[in-house]
């Protein structure tokens, strides 16, 4: 299955500190909730893209919208054909909510 875009899942994972903000995403840490008390605190950084702020920035172009949509999802598949690389940033998931 393709992965989705956008929404953290909070049912695995916590938001912590805010790391970055661009003009339409903010990069937060997260910690993974799952794992028992035993496991290790793993930590990812997210990309929350907010569509409201997208779509403000697009304006009325509907197509520049579905434009800018469509490029996250590429660099997502993007990264993915990639994993593993060193010198590329892991992606662990991807999703809409």
């Amino acid at each position: 299955e393709e992965p989705g875009l956008f929404v953290p899942d909070t049912r695995h994972f916590q938001r912590a500190e805010l790391l970055g903000s661009g003009g339409f995403a903010d990069v937060y840490r997260y910690v993974r909730l799952n794992g028992g008390a035993s496991a290790r605190r793993q930590s990812y950084a997210v990309k929350e893209v907010d569509i409201q702020k997208l779509s403000a920035r697009c304006g009325a172009d509907q197509d520049s919208l579905v434009r800018w949509i469509a490029r996250l999802e590429y660099e997502v598949r993007n990264q993915l054909k990639l994993s593993g690389h060193p010198g590329v940033v892991a992606i662990h998931d991807a999703f809409v909510q």
